[in-house]
């Protein structure tokens, strides 16, 4: 034994070194620099999206695209090369300054980035990783998931044209009112919204924050004056200037004026879309989540180039929102505990029928409009990231909460069987010897485990604590009193005379019954004066000693035998009574025979009025035998099954 013991420290040792080996090599990697040459990057393939990200001070803007032309050098100055074009297509060799970080990103997905508007993914985590590790889309209720909108304020505006969403045209710039109201009429109003967009973007960075060369920067601004004189909305806007521009050239003083003119809608539009975007509420299968609403800021929500891949025309949107169960609060407002209450209906309904994992139709609602964002996040999705499940039931806490049940059921099941935990204890024995099982404490034990599972249940399906309503204490409070009654109405007179302990065979509760019957016979026996009754005496032993050797081989008991026929031979010869024929043949139960011999003895015994004198010592042993037969007889009858004595306990 003791060379295993060592090879086992041995091994523990060694164990040990590796584990802290491993750790320490994982720290150093975390904290130390890693002075390993990076490889270069290599060329992009056909479908990659590559972006540039633009320092402050650096000449560049941020763009994003599919290959056409690009150059640029990684930190060790390898050359990499990358084919892009622009929107609009415009093909030409890009060359990115070495300090300006390029990167690739994931290919187009078929139909999600294209033409549609709306929801397009969910996940499970913050908006603070890069897109690539969203990649959990499960979540349970506490916790909080992330929902990604694409051009939202581009959807607004087309309900315009379909006469939703009034009361924000009423707060459109006034001097330009009638051209956003013929912008609706005409069915206009997201081709309006993109092209102030373009507009604004080109004063903003091609004029103003890029540097370029003056017949570069000229060029622009006619490409831009020719945009919107070829628009008629554009140029209604650029009409109702109350300064014209001056002159052709895009000098600093043309610029601002444009900028005053056009940057009104657009902030205009920006309000609208911030204050809908606030009233977001995340709707699954259909069943809108009151109170769910985006948790971060409108202008927080707006993903960049470099965690979302996009042309400068298309918005991405990362709105965070947490599964929580909203609780109602006495001291809240009115109108906040409404909220909360309708967000636990919503729940309920959500997951009344809980499962381990539930698919969901996942839409974003305007409540007050009843409006739903289209959305590319359904159960027949074929995009992985375009999927989503609600754990109704995490398998781990359901399995472990059914081990706990079943071992506390199994607990109480064996405590019923063992001990008296729900048998009467007002001193009540059945024939047998055992207090009956107790009908209003099997209630009571059945409602609090039936109760204490199903709050477990709600517990780990729907994270709340408070799901104990009036019926289940009405039934707890019908089982305790209904307890509580019996211990008050229940006779604390014992009925019978022989008790047993539980498990125990019928064999031998037989053997003490009749143990109890031969004590009380014996007793009987050194008082019994009266011819007749010791007649009487003898051949109610003679129908004992007989039924013992008549009956059932496996009832029958050696020492109560030879008890019974030495006791009748005994008094045979004391009071010199000869063996009589009726003790050869059982003609009618024994009981009847015992019991008709207390009758007679107790009746021999009195010698005056009833109730003039205290019982002799042998009219109680009588009447004490006269009990013992009657419970003998009584148990003969009960059923041999413990189940159908259960059922006669519960129904008598």
């Amino acid at each position: 034994m003791k060379p295993n013991k060592r090879w086992t420290q041995l091994l523990y040792i060694v164990v040990l070194i590796l584990i802290v080996a491993v750790g320490l090599a994982a720290f150093g990697r975390r904290i130390l620099p890693n002075n390993a040459r990076p490889q270069a990057e290599k060329s992009a393939q056909v479908g990659d999206w590559v972006y540039i990200t633009r320092p402050k001070n650096d000449t560049l803007f941020r763009f994003s695209g599919r290959p056409a032309w690009l150059i640029s050098k990684d930190r060790d100055g390898v050359t990499v090369q990358y084919d892009l074009y622009q929107s609009p297509p415009k093909s030409e060799l890009i060359k990115v300054p070495a300090s300006v970080p390029l990167h690739q990103c994931p290919p187009e997905q078929e139909g999600v980035y294209g033409w549609f508007n709306g929801t397009i993914r969910i996940w499970n985590g913050s908006e603070g990783k890069p897109l690539k590790d969203q990649t959990r889309h499960d979540a349970i209720l506490g916790d909080t998931v992330c929902v990604e909108i694409k051009n939202l304020d581009r959807w607004l505006f087309e309900q315009f044209d379909f006469g939703r969403l009034k009361g924000e045209l009423n707060d459109a710039p006034s001097f330009a009112k009638d051209v956003v109201d013929d912008a609706v009429a005409a069915r206009r109003s997201a081709d309006l919204l993109h092209s102030i967009s373009e507009v604004n973007f080109a004063l903003r960075v091609s004029l103003r924050e890029t540097p370029a060369v003056e017949s570069r920067r000229n060029e622009a601004w006619q490409n831009l004056i020719r945009f919107i004189d070829n628009d008629t909305l554009l140029k209604r806007i650029k009409n109702k200037m109350p300064q014209p521009l001056e002159g052709e050239n895009p000098t600093s003083e043309n610029i601002e004026k444009l900028e005053r003119q056009f940057l009104p809608l657009k902030v205009w539009a920006h309000r609208v879309t911030e204050k809908n975007f606030k009233q977001l509420t995340l709707t699954l299968n259909g069943v809108a989540l009151a109170g769910i609403t985006p948790q971060n800021a409108y202008n927080e929500a707006e993903v960049g180039h470099e965690a979302r891949p996009s042309f400068q025309e298309d918005l991405y949107q990362w709105a965070r929102f947490v599964l929580e169960r909203k609780q109602v609060d006495a001291k809240a407002p009115e109108k906040a505990n409404e909220v909360a209450k309708a967000n636990q209906i919503a729940w309920f309904k959500l997951i009344g029928k809980p499962a381990f994992r539930l698919p969901c139709n996942v839409t974003l609602r305007l409540p007050e409009e009843g409006l739903e964002l289209p959305t590319k996040v359904t159960t027949g999705a074929a995009e992985p990231d375009c999927l989503f499940w609600l754990i109704g039931i995490e398998p781990w806490k359901f399995i472990a909460a059914v081990v706990v049940f079943l071992s506390i059921l199994l607990f109480l099941i064996w405590l019923a069987k063992t001990t008296n935990i729900l048998r009467d204890s007002s001193g009540y024995v059945r024939a047998d010897g055992l207090e009956p099982v107790s009908l209003a404490k099997t209630q009571m034990s059945f409602w609090f485990i039936v109760i204490a599972w199903a709050f477990a249940f709600l517990w780990l399906t729907t994270g709340s604590q408070d799901t104990i309503n009036d019926t289940c204490l009405i039934l707890l409070g019908i089982g305790s009193g209904t307890a509580l009654g019996a211990a008050f109405i229940e006779s604390i007179n014992t009925k019978f005379l022989v008790a047993s302990p539980l498990n125990r065979s019928r064999q031998q509760i037989r053997a003490d019954i009749t143990d109890a019957m031969l004590a009380r016979l014996e007793k009987l026996s050194h008082l019994v004066q009266d011819p007749d009754a010791r007649a009487q005496f003898i051949d109610v032993l003679s129908k004992l000693e007989k039924q013992g050797t008549q009956g059932d081989p496996a009832d029958s008991n050696a020492d109560q035998q030879k008890r019974i026929g030495a006791l009748r031979e005994q008094l045979q010869k004391e009071w010199s009574i000869e063996g009589t024929s009726s003790g050869t043949e059982i003609k009618e139960p024994i009981q009847d025979a015992i019991i008709a011999l207390a009758r007679k003895l107790k009746s021999a015994s009195k010698s005056g009025p009833a109730g003039a004198s205290p019982p002799s010592e042998i009219e109680v042993l009588a009447g004490e035998l006269e009990l013992v037969a009657v419970q003998k007889s009584e148990f003969e009858k009960m059923p041999d099954t413990a189940w159908k004595r259960l059922f006669a306990d519960w129904l008598s």
